[in-house]
């Protein structure tokens, strides 16, 4: 069952406060203005909160459970979890067997 329409994506409350993704529906100035040109990079550990509009053009780090997967977030990626794009799991593979 999908997300009731009248409420709004679930985003973690330190992705708001902690890391500064916006503030008061507007980007702040100090993410646009770096020594690099660059964003600052974030590491996130919630992988359920959702990706918002306000995020794009940030980089952040999604926490896999072992390593953290470097991630650019543009228009594409809006409205999907963090965790879609940092898999946790390993696939297994199967060795071939040699023909006689």
């Amino acid at each position: 069952m999908t997300r009731s329409s009248y409420k709004l994506p679930y985003t973690a409350r330190s992705l708001k406060t902690k890391n500064c993704f916006y503030q008061q529906n507007s980007i702040l100035p100090s993410l646009k203005e770096n020594k690099g040109g660059e964003p600052p990079v974030f590491s996130i550990y919630q992988r359920s909160s959702t990706i918002i509009p306000e995020m794009i053009g940030n980089t952040v780090k999604v926490h896999s459970g072992q390593k953290f997967v470097k991630l650019n977030i543009t228009e594409h990626t809006v409205g999907y979890k963090f965790g879609e794009f940092a898999p946790s799991k390993k696939r297994a593979l199967y060795k071939k067997k040699k023909k006689r």
